[in-house]
């Protein structure tokens, strides 16, 4: 095995390992690492570079605000449905039982209601 080899088997091997641990992760921890990546550093620096482009930075304090929001749009215009799906896969249980909450009762009720009038 050349040294290339070796290194492409270590990578892979290293990329199984962070998936098996992603999989230890609970949705929720899923997705705070998946925000953290779409909020790291490359982002950032795609965003300042882009505003420095079209020349909306005084390269001071003051630019923080607009770079801040401007990091916020870019991140959730190019990932919501991403990020939609990872809060929905997060809550749908929650979802589910507000959705029925109550409803065993209050059907129990509706059949002594309807059958119980002839």
């Amino acid at each position: 095995m050349n040294l290339l080899q070796k290194i492409l088997s270590i990578d892979k091997k290293r990329k199984e390992q962070i998936n098996e641990e992603k999989q230890k992760f609970t949705e929720k921890e899923k997705f705070v690492l998946m925000l953290e990546e779409l909020g790291s550093e490359e982002c950032w620096n795609d965003v300042i570079l882009q505003l420095t482009k079209d020349k909306q930075l005084s390269n001071s304090p003051k630019d923080i605000s607009l770079i801040m929001q401007t990091i916020i749009d870019t991140v959730m215009s190019k990932n919501e449905v991403d990020i939609k799906d990872a809060l929905f896969k997060i809550y749908k249980k929650e979802i589910e039982k507000v959705l029925v909450s109550g409803f065993p009762d209050w059907y129990k009720q509706y059949l002594l209601t309807v059958y119980s009038i002839k």
